[in-house]
């Protein structure tokens, strides 16, 4: 098994991984672009967009003036059933924001 930092290196764009928030909230995320030091990811349920750090896995969260800690905790890939399926969802919670819904 890889290293953190190997791991985190070798998220791509399209990957699905989980972080944690230090508030509780767990994470669902898709990978939207990578660069050198940056992973972007949407989480799934909510839609709202994290810039992680690349070396560390650390996003920063700021929900109504509170800030919090995202940090990447798994990055073991779905079965590709489910990593359908969460695309699907994330699919789907696109198109409710468009519409405003």
């Amino acid at each position: 098994m890889p290293d953190r930092a190997t791991a985190l290196k070798n998220i791509a764009v399209g990957d699905i991984f989980h972080a944690s928030a230090t508030n509780g909230a767990s994470l669902l995320c898709l990978t939207m672009s990578v660069t050198e030091s940056t992973i972007q990811a949407r989480n799934v349920a909510t839609q709202i967009i994290y810039d992680f750090d690349r070396q560390t896995g650390i996003a920063d969260w700021y929900v109504f003036s509170r800030h919090y800690l995202c940090i990447v905790d798994s990055v073991a890939p779905l079965p590709a059933d489910i990593h359908e399926i969460m695309l699907q969802l994330d699919r789907k919670g696109r198109e409710s924001r468009r519409a405003g819904r």
